[in-house]
């Protein structure tokens, strides 16, 4: 089934000036059934802290908004979406059990302790859902490659998708050398969510993370904090170092089930980064109607 998009006029949804000159015009006439749009009486944006940003409509790709969605930057625990794709490229055993080492340990333990035994499973739900990047290390030590080769095939992935301004440095995101943009993040995501491995746990708002004996139960909160907000939001990962500023990638939904992917770098706070995300839905889901 075909579907186009056709920009609604949307003058005065919000009482935010807009900065025209930071926001990136978007082409929908030449890539899309639509008829001409009187830009000078068309809504042209909105507002948000980020310092890039960009929407795309998962089915089609057409862009929706765009600010700055080539400007290279730090992308942090954004990362991780990378390491799990690599990871499942080493046929992961969900069932072998892993213990946490001291060299394992690369930031202060939250939710995995050293001398710990978990399921491969258990630890890549953590690492995505609680961004634990010590539980990131276990499974990438736990992978038969030295972590060097391991960001080489990270890396090496980037490439064959054609992200070429996605650098990685490391498997956690910590390093500030690990950088890519809006646009290249917004192509990453919408291959990684094709991934049930990966949808499933950046969907869930919490998990229960078990030792595999069964003496250790823990919560585990996923970092998105968008999950079962009014959003429809499918799935999403956040990152943050200083950096990067604050930053998320998410698949939302609207109520027919249109999805699209949202992607915020350099937010000012985590709250301005929810709420840059949330901003940007509304405003697209307002703006555009899929017909």
């Amino acid at each position: 089934m075909w579907y186009f998009l056709i920009s609604v006029l949307a003058i005065g949804l919000f009482n935010t000036p807009v900065d025209v000159n930071n926001l990136v015009e978007t082409d929908t006439v030449t890539h899309v059934n639509s008829p001409q749009q009187n830009f000078a009486t068309r809504s042209v944006g909105v507002e948000v802290t980020a310092s890039s940003s960009l929407v795309i409509d998962v089915q089609s790709g057409h862009e929706l908004q765009a600010k700055h969605p080539d400007l290279v930057a730090p992308i942090a625990s954004i990362s991780k979406l990378m390491t799990a794709l690599v990871l499942l490229d080493t046929n992961l055993d969900w069932k072998t059990i892993v213990t946490l080492t001291s060299a394992d340990e690369v930031y202060r333990a939250k939710y995995v302790f050293r001398g710990e035994e978990f399921t491969k499973e258990q630890l890549f739900w953590t690492m995505l859902i609680g961004s634990d990047n010590n539980a990131t290390m276990a499974l990438v030590h736990s992978s038969g490659l030295r972590t060097d080769e391991f960001v080489a095939r990270m890396n090496k992935k980037a490439k064959d998708m054609g992200l070429v301004n996605t650098f990685f440095a490391d498997p956690t995101g910590l390093s500030s050398q690990n950088v890519s943009t809006a646009r290249e993040l917004a192509k990453l995501a919408k291959f990684v969510w094709n991934k049930p491995e990966i949808i499933r746990p950046t969907s869930e708002s919490q998990f229960f993370l078990n030792n595999a004996n069964q003496t250790i139960k823990r919560k585990v909160i996923n970092t998105n904090k968008l999950l079962n907000s009014f959003l429809e939001v499918e799935a999403g990962k956040t990152g943050f170092i200083d950096e990067a500023g604050y930053c998320l990638v998410a698949l939302i939904s609207d109520k027919d089930k249109h999805s699209i992917i949202v992607v915020t770098l350099g937010s000012v706070s985590e709250v301005e980064r929810f709420q840059d995300t949330k901003t940007l839905a509304w405003w697209v889901f307002s703006n555009y109607l899929w017909l």
